[in-house]
């Protein structure tokens, strides 16, 4: 799907969404929405702390463990609609392939966010404190570019397909190292 295919597709889906009024609550179904297992999860959480206030640290760590479980469930939840909702606005709905990219696009981001934050966390004080001022003095905060992605569409080509575009990454880079001396 081009760029002015999204655009139109777009302007319709705003123009039907400023015809419904604009503040909105979400209301999630409860009885429909979740297993009976999420449920128990839920009310579980709901039931503590006990009436007494008398807490164990074992006990609080099994409430935590339940909240995390709770957060994953309704992350889930959104994600799954997330996904739903960006597949309708930007693929063509009855394409397989549409779907399968988008998939592998949209699933990889998050893979790949959580590992680049996990590498960040590891980063020094230091490290963290230059990054940011390399960020200011080059006028990049606040601002987001496309990372350069070739190797990764090649391998989602089919075989086929990955000599030819490969040949054309390989004529590009000649051309530049050409052009570059």
């Amino acid at each position: 799907m081009n760029n002015s295919a999204i655009q139109r597709r777009l302007e319709v889906l705003a123009n039907k969404m400023a015809e419904e009024p604009t503040e909105r609550v979400i209301v999630v179904d409860y009885d429909r929405t979740f297993t009976d297992s999420e449920k128990e999860l839920f009310e579980k959480i709901w039931e503590f702390p006990p009436s007494d206030n008398n807490i164990t640290l074992q006990e609080l760590d099994t409430q935590i463990e339940l909240i995390v479980k709770a957060d994953q469930i309704l992350l889930q939840y959104a994600l799954f609609h997330l996904r739903k909702i960006m597949l309708s606005v930007y693929a063509d709905p009855d394409s397989k392939i549409d779907e399968w990219y988008f998939n592998q696009h949209f699933f990889n981001f998050f893979v790949d966010l959580m590992d680049c934050l996990h590498r960040v966390r590891t980063w020094q004080d230091k490290d963290k404190e230059e990054f940011l001022r390399e960020l200011e003095e080059n006028g990049l905060q606040g601002k987001c570019y496309r990372f350069p992605r070739e190797d990764h569409v090649n391998q989602l080509l089919p075989t086929k397909n990955r000599a030819t575009e490969k040949s054309k990454l390989t004529k590009k880079e000649s051309v530049n190292k050409d052009r570059d001396g």
